[in-house]
């Protein structure tokens, strides 16, 4: 999912990406609000990535050769267009749930948060810390 700063307005459309080629559904447009669910799987047979807008019905879907999966990443991060750094939209927070990696909760994977912050230290998204069940957490929004 895309959800960034594109001349000064907030934009989020669906992104896939299969074996490191990336498609871009810009003529897709969402909305903040929206119930967005992601999921992908990856074996040695068949790669497929999907994002469904539940609110909207819109599911875009790509499939691709098998791989080996290296790791996974679950939240928000830098999206840069011709080497700069995108801005971040004042979306307040954002929740994730469900979040789950062969199945198991996040929680079980020791995963590690990260801070985006500018090239001058300036924290722009913090993330908040993993639900009891360890499957939801929140990201905040702290300035552009």
């Amino acid at each position: 999912m895309f959800t960034g700063c594109v001349k000064g307005s907030a934009v989020y459309f669906p992104v896939l990406v299969v074996n490191g080629t990336e498609t871009n559904y810009t003529k897709t447009p969402l909305s903040a609000g929206d119930v967005i669910n992601l999921s992908a799987s990856v074996t040695t047979s068949g790669t497929t990535v999907q994002v469904t807008d539940v609110t909207k019905n819109v599911t875009k879907k790509l499939t691709g050769a098998g791989a080996s999966a290296t790791g996974a990443g679950v939240g928000d991060g830098a999206w840069y267009v011709n080497g700069t750094l995108l801005g971040v939209p004042k979306f307040g927070t954002l929740t994730f749930t469900s979040c789950r990696i062969d199945g198991k909760a996040l929680a079980s994977g020791s995963p590690s948060g990260y801070l985006r912050a500018t090239s001058a230290g300036i924290v722009q998204i913090a993330p908040g810390a993993l639900s009891p069940a360890g499957t939801a957490f929140t990201t905040y929004y702290d300035h552009a």
